[in-house]
């Protein structure tokens, strides 16, 4: 028989790797596809063994006990030695008592789960799981909730409320930890690695984590404090909700919590996954409707309301279709209207107002346009559609990069639902309903925004903010809880929110797609959604619109 590492060097030379795709074109339109990345599962069997050594000896009759079909599902793996990834398949055997999904994650898992403790524990047991996984968790982390996904791996960590400092508005048991995996990857092109490591974040002075993760880089950024790293060929990211500036709403100081991020970092422990086949785009698109609208009328993308984008230099113009035209509108009934809320009638001009006569205003920014006080003024509820990623915002936090700026710009589009309802001061909210644009998970976080993690094979995620909290709790979420939702469900109502204070914008959705990529942290980097929301609304209505000048 030949030895273990003669295995691992075998499965190293016969290491099967999954293609490399680029944009494809279809009807002027690019659509996003991701490259599959190239995991080193010789290292990760190498790994297991380190973790924990008696999965290399087990007895047949303990190795019988945890899994009868071990040889059937060492067939089903996409690897030539299977014997090599014996111990592998016994991990994930014995982590199914932390969650079943873990064995159905194509690339590693690591969690802060002592796994090392958690196998021992079982040998002990002869095979029966402990009655409770909580005692093997990090001592940072009181609870874990676990997505596995067919692209990778979500996460979501409770921090304990004894590790919190005091004096903040937060809810304690709604400090959290996002940890993610992914085995596709969107930054194939030459422009996203040009600045190689530094495009990826700040280096982490701490050598302890250096020595563990030599990738690991640092990112500031609205989502709060990331940590970034690759592992075993894989990219992973660790998030935490904290604010960067004060008044710090309902998070904490990111520098008060960035300890406790680091200890989850040291705690990380490999707990599972197998080499099964990563599902990725194939380029298809859906076709656009025949027939054409005798409304719905949209400027391309990139026209912007004059003096309105960041520096003036305009905004993104590519037609980027994401999810091949399959995703659904976030806006349960049309009509809807797609323009800025912060330079149209009753938006703030970000502070640079300047007064006319009988109320009206001009915005600073854009002094050709005229605008009225009230939100309900009828070119807020009207075509033509207009893009608004890449408006000016003064937010430092804010940098999406396919924006020409790439810095303090807005990061998603605007829409108002299809009509105002006024009370007499504002547009009345919690009357339309907002849905999940594909199958995911939805996450409440304490600031009130949700993030949607897609399970539709993309690995993408997506933001929906300003919905109110009586919206999403009647609406079934819950605050801190993942709550899975299939394609069109209800996940709020259009709101006015800004953060956890009501009133804070005009009436309107604020929708963002983000892919994961090396150069962003947190949810990864927001992409342009004008035209995906454009191809999702023509779905919706049946109907092509049409381009204006």
């Amino acid at each position: 028989m030949r030895s273990w590492y003669s295995r691992m060097v075998a499965i190293g030379l016969g290491l099967a790797v999954f293609g490399h795709h680029v944009p494809v074109m279809a009807q002027d339109e690019t659509v996003p596809t991701a490259r599959v990345v190239n995991i080193d599962w010789p290292e990760v069997a190498r790994g297991v063994l380190a973790v924990a050594p008696e999965l290399g000896a087990l007895p047949k009759s303990l190795a019988a006990k945890l899994l009868p079909d071990v040889d059937r599902q060492l067939e089903g793996l996409v690897f030539p030695d299977k014997e090599a990834l014996r111990p592998l398949v016994l991990l994930n055997a014995m982590t199914a008592g932390v969650n079943p999904r873990i064995a159905k994650v194509p690339i590693p898992v690591l969690a802060p789960i002592d796994s090392s403790r958690y196998v021992s524990a079982i040998v002990r047991l002869r095979g029966l799981k402990p009655k409770t996984t909580s005692d093997f968790l990090s001592p940072a982390i009181s609870r874990m909730q676990f997505l596995g996904k067919t692209t990778g791996y979500d996460a979501i960590l409770t921090v304990k409320p004894s590790l919190l400092p005091r004096g903040y508005k937060v809810n304690a048991n709604l400090v959290q930890i996002h940890l993610g995996g992914t085995g596709l990857l969107y930054d194939v092109n030459d422009e996203d690695k040009s600045g190689g490591d530094a495009r990826r974040g700040d280096v982490v002075e701490d050598k302890t984590l250096q020595d563990m993760y030599p990738r690991l880089r640092r990112n500031v950024s609205d989502d709060g404090l990331t940590y970034t790293f690759v592992k075993y060929g894989v990219f992973y990211f660790a998030n935490i909700s904290c604010a960067n500036d004060p008044p710090f709403v309902a998070d904490f100081p990111c520098a008060d919590v960035e300890g406790i991020l680091r200890t989850v970092l040291r705690d990380l422990r490999l707990i599972g996954g197998l080499p099964l086949a990563i599902p990725h785009a194939t380029g298809s698109v859906s076709p656009r409707p025949v027939k054409k609208s005798p409304s719905f009328t949209y400027y391309a993308p990139g026209n912007l309301l004059p003096g309105t984008s960041q520096d003036g230099l305009g905004g993104v113009t590519q037609k980027i279709l994401w999810g091949g035209g399959n995703l659904r509108f976030p806006i349960a009934e049309n009509p809807a209207y797609a323009n800025s809320q912060t330079f149209m009638h009753g938006g703030d001009c970000y502070g640079h107002k300047i007064p006319l006569d009988h109320g009206r205003y001009k915005c600073q920014e854009n002094p050709g346009k005229i605008l009225e006080p009230r939100e309900d003024t009828a070119e807020n509820y009207a075509y033509p559609w207009r893009d608004n990623y890449c408006e000016e915002r003064n937010d430092n936090s804010r940098e999406p990069k396919d924006c020409p700026a790439m810095k303090k710009a807005h990061e998603g589009q605007d829409i108002r639902p299809r009509e105002c309802r006024y009370d007499g001061t504002r547009c009345r909210i919690n009357l339309f309903n907002v849905v999940a644009v594909t199958k995911g998970s939805a996450l409440w976080k304490p600031n009130n925004n949700v993030k949607f993690i897609a399970e539709d094979d993309t690995g993408v995620y997506f933001v929906y903010l300003h919905m109110s909290p009586d919206a999403l709790r009647g609406a079934g979420l819950k605050q801190g809880q993942l709550v899975h939702r299939d394609r069109g469900q209800k996940i709020g109502e259009v709101g006015n929110w800004m953060h956890t204070d009501p009133n804070g914008t005009t009436a309107h959705l604020h929708f963002e797609i983000r892919s994961q990529t090396e150069t962003c942290g947190g949810f990864g980097c927001t992409s342009s959604p004008y035209w995906t929301l454009i191809r999702t609304y023509e779905a919706l209505i049946g109907m092509q619109g049409t381009e204006v000048p």
